[in-house]
């Protein structure tokens, strides 16, 4: 996380892994409380951003973020992305202030295409200060990475891989097996058997 934010009252945003915690509950509670939720970078913080590293390459379908409650418009121009690949870019509220505005605090976005990398980021670039209140702040409670678990392929991970050699897993975006298919197996995914 770029930044976090400290309080007047001494409340202080809890760390980067708290948004990736399981809970979804969308009411912010800062650092010092009993139960702490949700991530907050700091005010003037133009450039803020929040990301996880998955630890390996996946292929990314879709993302839920659990946004703060009533904060819609802190949502304004995020860019979603996986290894830098966009996802999804939310409206700017000058822009788009109806769609912000009407945004629920379960939000699903789905990566058309699906997108194969490492770290999932959610990026502001340069909102000013005087953009509108708060704005240029990220302020989420929950992020979920969905992806095709191995063995399936294809835009809603619907379809099954082919033969693939070795303990290879096939792409899943494509459904190709990355080196060859097992002996007695062909075609470009690996599904056409010795007949």
């Amino acid at each position: 996380m770029s930044s976090t934010h400290d309080n007047l009252h001494g409340g202080r945003s809890s760390p980067a892994c708290l948004a990736v915690n399981g809970k979804t509950d969308t009411v912010y509670r800062t650092l010092n409380t009993s139960k702490p939720n949700c991530v907050h970078t700091a005010v003037g913080d133009t450039n803020a951003s929040w990301e996880v590293d998955l630890g390996r390459n996946y292929t990314v379908t879709n993302i839920t973020i659990y946004r703060r409650e009533r904060f819609q418009r802190r949502m304004s121009g995020i860019h979603v992305e996986v290894d830098s690949q966009t996802c999804y870019t939310f409206p700017l509220v000058n822009v788009d202030y109806r769609t912000l505005n009407s945004l629920p605090e379960k939000i699903d976005v789905t990566c058309t295409p699906p997108l194969t990398g490492r770290v999932v980021r959610l990026q502001k670039r340069g909102q000013p200060l005087n953009f509108d209140y708060g704005a240029e702040l990220i302020n989420i409670c929950e992020v979920q990475v969905w992806g095709c678990r191995d063995g399936l392929y294809g835009a809603d991970c619907g379809e099954q891989c082919g033969q693939c050699a070795g303990s290879d897993t096939c792409s899943a975006v494509s459904g190709h097996c990355p080196n060859r298919c097992q002996p007695g197996w062909k075609g470009d995914n690996c599904k056409q058997g010795k007949t």
